[in-house]
């Protein structure tokens, strides 16, 4: 056995604001690989993927938020520790809407996020979230903060 294992990455931002301030369009990229044990001959396991954000102002009160993400993971096995191979992709997105009313904003979320497994179908999974969430200032003493989360799963059986 060697030294631990390096980690590489990289990431790139980009993002531009639309005029007004009305709201913006984003992107990030990024790649990373490590190795899967601290042993020079263990294989790197390379995750890449992105985000692709675009949020919108409807006037000083209401915002809108969009994004989209996706990820690939690759690498290969490492019979030393019993490590199968990983071949996955992750895609997801998300929608959220947020309203201020005076001191108090209330948000909306629902997200879906979906895991496909190329060598092992337990690792096939789908999940769905939505999310209500009230913050703000009731009179002059008074913080409100309450959220309220339902998500559901499921993977394939194999």
């Amino acid at each position: 056995m060697g030294g631990v294992g390096n980690l590489r990455s990289a990431d790139l931002a980009l993002s531009q604001g639309f005029k007004g301030g009305s709201g913006m369009i984003a992107l990030n990229l990024r790649h990373t690989d490590s190795a899967v044990a601290p042993d020079e001959g263990a294989p790197k396991l390379n995750n890449d993927g992105g985000d692709l954000m675009l949020t919108l102002g409807g006037g000083r009160r209401v915002t809108l938020t969009m994004v989209g993400s996706a990820a690939l993971r690759h690498g290969d096995a490492y019979n030393a520790l019993g490590l199968p191979e990983t071949d996955a992709r992750d895609l997801g997105g998300s929608l959220t809407l947020a309203q201020t009313m005076g001191a108090l904003t209330l948000s909306q979320m629902a997200s879906y996020q979906r895991t496909d497994d190329e060598i092992n179908a337990y690792g096939n999974n789908r999940s769905a979230t939505g999310m209500l969430s009230a913050n703000g200032m009731i009179g002059t003493h008074l913080i409100l903060s309450a959220v309220g989360t339902v998500t559901r799963s499921e993977g394939d059986p194999a």
